[in-house]
């Protein structure tokens, strides 16, 4: 066994030698990078080791492997730019290539014929202008032809494409813009001047590249004999396909004026404090001890068995966390509140709103699993208990659970959630894959720069009834709408029912251009309870830096409006019949809104205290008697104010009788109002 052993340990020596041998003989290595032009990535670029015409091209997002020895030299070669060459050195693995743009020093492109009109011949034609044809054979050497057709896509405008192009033409670096040189001039020239379809342009028109014919390139002798002295600096010559950019442009021009029109931002947005939205009695009576402990005992005596309202004990927890910055009392109390809803999916959502806020990820897993289990069919437990798993680092658990939900979706179903569900597993895909375990053929949308974003935005609210618009206002003023009501986008609502879910996603690029405004019109849910909506920010979505921040809203639609709206349609009515009858006389409408006032305040103190004196004549009439309170209240209104004049105790009947047939009726329509809108 020994004997073996170093004859084993021979062998290996041996091959170890060979194999170290032949490494320093080739040394191979693998060189990988990406190639662009302007950061742009520049696909199907030529890549060779030593001239051996067995190389490789650049992908589509710019990227090559290739292996090479160390003193070869790689060649990366493309049409229309210079031949970069690089010799491989011991530490060289990864080859970042920046691509330059061929200098031609002709005046003339000139390209071989094909069975289709030569390029030569296209360049000798005569073409139009805004200020009528030119002749080309005239014109001489003047006149430039680029086809259109070799405008490369890459360029992110006009002025790159043509810099460096064409001899002469090149960007003035003071100005940004393209000047062309003549052999004559020494700094360059005055800016060229933009010809597009008869279209006038100073600076670099709006065009789609794709819908480019030809362009002729007239230098300033030429240009000025034709345009004057505005083309002294030469004059770019554009034809477009069917005429495209005309059309673009004035399409352009209607969107804009649209745009401008209808959604500028009209700042009539109203700001509530964080203290105004979640302030009350309670909170406002445990405030005053100035001391979390004697507050938690009053608490705990006083006013936790007796708080009937979920939503109460929410902003309770909060305080604690907030104004007495104890997050283990506001958990308690949250978690004791839990215990008493659990059979209530809504309210177990809103308590898990709050404890993301308080960023308790542990606890907050736990409550969304007994959402799941209250709600196995809705798509939002599986997205929300796979957030809960992400939040914990139990990746592997999360890229699951939205696997278990993707599966069972039926093929070619519409579900407004799955594009918010593709999003958060693309970034699961993109950053967690190892972690997840991942073995499907997941597919990504995006690229990984096409996904990521300054900031994601999303908005999740605890029941499915809630109604609200969203207005996002960019630092132009100019503002987008996203409408969740049933008025507007009925459709949108049905499907949010029909599958499950209440979120929506936002994404907002270049943030740096200044501030942004989101503002949030609650329009109700149908229910005395209010809506808790979560908002999530998402700063440098996708990247390795992101970060996320959580903000929990309670809105109720307050009850305020309607009393009003109910005073001024019973003054309203006051003013109709009092028109109506001679025997009663008000001086105005606003006159009319104290009369209402007064008459509900006398209802509401006076007239049962004479209901309970007068009983047994109520009940002798069977009920007739209480037309005679009721006059008596007119009667006692008039009293009081002296722009309120009534006659008789038969008018004041009468009276009576009008106004609480009219009140029925407006208040009626009031009711049929709120309850469409």
């Amino acid at each position: 066994m020994i004997i073996n052993m170093k004859k084993l340990a021979i062998i290996c020596l041996f091959l170890s030698t060979v194999f170290t041998l032949s490494a320093q003989k080739k040394k191979y290595k693998n060189i990988s990078g990406k190639v662009t032009y302007l950061s742009v990535a520049l696909p199907n670029v030529n890549i060779i080791v030593n001239n051996n015409e067995q190389g490789t091209e650049s992908d589509e997002k710019g990227n090559y492997l290739i292996k090479a020895n160390i003193g070869d030299i790689i060649t990366y070669s493309y049409v229309g730019f210079e031949t970069i060459t690089i010799l491989i050195e011991d530490i060289t693995s990864v080859l970042n290539i920046e691509m330059v743009v061929k200098a031609n020093d002709l005046d003339e492109i000139v390209i071989k014929s094909t069975n289709k009109e030569s390029e030569y011949n296209k360049s000798k034609q005569n073409f139009s202008t805004s200020k009528g044809m030119v002749n080309q054979e005239a014109a001489g050497y003047s006149v430039v032809y680029v086809g259109g057709n070799k405008i490369d896509l890459i360029y992110a405008s006009l002025t790159e494409a043509l810099d460096g192009r064409v001899a002469g033409v090149r960007l003035d670096p003071s100005t940004g813009k393209l000047a062309i040189r003549t052999k004559t001039s020494i700094f360059y020239d005055a800016a060229v001047l933009w010809d597009v379809d008869g279209v006038i342009f100073t600076d670099e028109p709006p065009i789609n590249f794709a819908s480019i014919e030809n362009i002729f390139i007239l230098k300033s002798l030429a240009a000025t004999n034709l345009y004057g002295s505005m083309g002294a600096g030469g004059v770019i010559v554009i034809t477009t396909k069917n005429g495209a950019l005309t059309n673009d442009i004035e399409q352009k021009k209607i969107i804009a004026e649209q745009y401008t029109n209808k959604i500028i931002y009209n700042n009539d947005a109203v700001v509530i404090s964080e203290e105004k939205m979640w302030n009350s009695n309670q909170n406002a009576v445990l405030k005053r001890f100035n001391n979390k402990q004697k507050a938690l005992d009053y608490y705990e005596n006083n006013i936790k068995f007796q708080t009937e309202s979920y939503s109460e004990s929410i902003k309770i927890a909060r305080l604690f966390n907030g104004y007495y910055n104890d997050r283990e009392i506001s958990i308690n109390i949250l978690n004791a509140l839990l215990i008493k809803y659990q059979k209530n999916p809504e309210i177990v959502k809103a308590i898990a709103y709050q404890i993301d806020e308080l960023n308790a990820k542990l606890e907050a897993e736990n409550i969304y699993k007994k959402v799941f289990t209250l709600r196995p069919n809705y798509a939002q437990s599986y997205r929300d208990l796979a957030n809960a798993y992400i939040k914990n680092n139990k990746f592997k658990r999360a890229w699951r659970m939205y696997m278990s939900y993707m599966l069972q979706q039926k093929s070619g179903s519409e579900q407004k959630i799955n594009k918010l569900l593709f999003n958060e597993m693309e970034w699961l895909y993109y950053n967690r894959k190892n972690q997840a375990e991942i073995k499907e053929s997941f597919l990504p949308n995006n690229t990984i720069s096409e996904f990521r974003k300054d900031i994601r935005l999303v908005f999740e609210w605890n029941t499915s009834e809630a109604e609200f618009n969203l207005e996002f206002v960019n630092p132009s003023k100019q503002s987008f709408v996203f409408e969740h009501n049933l008025i507007s986008n009925k459709e949108l609502i049905e499907n949010e029912k029909k599958i499950g879910y209440s979120s929506k996603e936002f994404f907002i690029d270049d943030l740096g251009k200044g501030e942004w405004l989101i503002n949030i019109t609650y329009l109700g849910n149908k229910k005395p309870e209010p809506t808790f909506f979560k908002v999530t920010i998402y700063k440098h979505w996708g990247s390795p830096n992101q970060s996320e921040n959580i903000n929990v809203f309670r809105f109720l639609k307050k009850q305020d409006m309607k009393w009003i709206l109910k005073l001024l349609l019973t003054a309203l009515a006051v003013l109709l019949v009092a028109n109506i009858l001679p025997g009663v006389a008000v001086i105005s409408y606003t006159y009319a809104i104290w009369v209402a006032l007064v008459i509900g305040l006398l209802n509401s103190i006076v007239r049962p205290l004479l209901i309970f004196l007068t009983l047994p004549a109520t009940l002798i009439t069977l009920g007739l008697f209480l037309f005679v309170i009721n006059a008596f209240i007119i009667l006692i209104a008039a009293k009081f104010l002296g722009g309120f004049t009534v006659e008789s105790f038969w008018w004041a009947l009468l009276f009576s009788l009008l106004l609480s047939f009219l009140q029925s009726v407006l208040h009626s329509l009031l009711k049929e109002d709120k309850r469409e809108s």
